[in-house]
């Protein structure tokens, strides 16, 4: 599930053509956040790569997700999806940065605030080594004013974890972002399950446009009917066990090429960044939740 459009808010996309691209009409496109009126961060133009987007979704189970945190501007406009992964700190994309001043956790539908907390922002802190370029490294973690009350954080998969998956495991992304390339995105939650794609086959598949498939991504969906698209960038890619507490994530909605059109989704993979979100966490007292 990658999301672009909006549902009761209004999208805002950028179609650009990069140079690998620019003998076969074949297009990229980066992805702005929905609702946000423009972008001056040097992407437009250089590289036409969709950031962050969920195709072929159901409706996730209501309560199922009390992590799933949702970036939004000041006026309630999408921008990103993330996961509460500690009390004060939301785990999302570093391309996500920037747009955001308050964070919805536990929400369920967009425009209904229900059980969910609402949270201003105090920092965000992407990882030191982010490319805007190539969109590697793309980790940020969000530091909320306050605290969530309770212990309902997913657990977090270090390199050595995430790497036992095959493709014909069955992985969950989640996510109100586009329901397909260029669409509305959902006022519900959804989710979708996808199968990972071998690091070798991702990293041939992108090649042949001139995109660096690193040790920092994951690759998963997209090769048939389900993938992230449009305003799931930041959400979680993970292994879902019999509860909240037990699921596992293993990536962070990064980027791809359109939404469930033949292309892997691209996740920033969690494990390679382990000791730099557990220095940030326990600088505030808190521990992430690694196996």
């Amino acid at each position: 599930m990658r999301t672009w459009t909006t549902w009761t808010v209004w999208l805002v996309a950028v179609m650009v053509v990069a140079n690998a691209f620019a003998a076969s009409n074949d297009t990229k496109f980066v992805e702005l956040p929905v609702g946000h009126g423009g972008r001056d961060d040097g992407k437009d133009g250089l590289d036409s790569r969709g950031v962050g987007r969920i195709v072929g979704g159901e409706p996730a189970e209501p309560g199922r997700y009390p992590y799933m945190a949702t970036l939004v501007t000041s006026d309630g406009r999408l921008v990103c999806g993330g996961t509460l992964i500690s009390p004060s700190f939301v785990l999302s994309a570093a391309h996500c940065q920037g747009f955001a001043t308050q964070v919805y956790v536990g929400r369920y539908f967009l425009n209904q605030q229900g059980d969910s907390q609402i949270f201003q922002i105090r920092n965000e802190i992407p990882w030191r080594n982010y490319d805007p370029r190539t969109e590697d490294g793309d980790y940020m973690l969000v530091r909320l004013r306050g605290s969530v009350q309770g212990n309902r954080f997913p657990r977090l998969a270090t390199t050595e974890f995430s790497r036992q998956y095959r493709p014909n495991d069955v992985l969950h992304t989640i996510g109100w972002g586009a329901i397909f390339s260029g669409g509305p995105i959902s006022n519900t939650l959804l989710e979708a399950e996808v199968n990972p794609v071998r690091q070798v086959q991702c990293r041939n598949i992108f090649s042949q446009f001139g995109y660096p498939i690193t040790r920092r991504m994951i690759c998963a969906g997209g090769l048939e009917d389900t993938d992230a698209c449009q305003g799931d960038s930041g959400g979680p890619l993970f292994d879902k066990r019999v509860g909240p507490r037990r699921d596992i994530q293993l990536g962070i909605t990064s980027w791809g090429i359109g939404c469930a059109d033949g292309f892997p989704g691209v996740y920033a993979r969690i494990g390679p960044v382990q000791n730099w979100i557990t220095r940030r966490l326990n600088r505030a007292g808190e521990e992430p939740r690694f196996v």
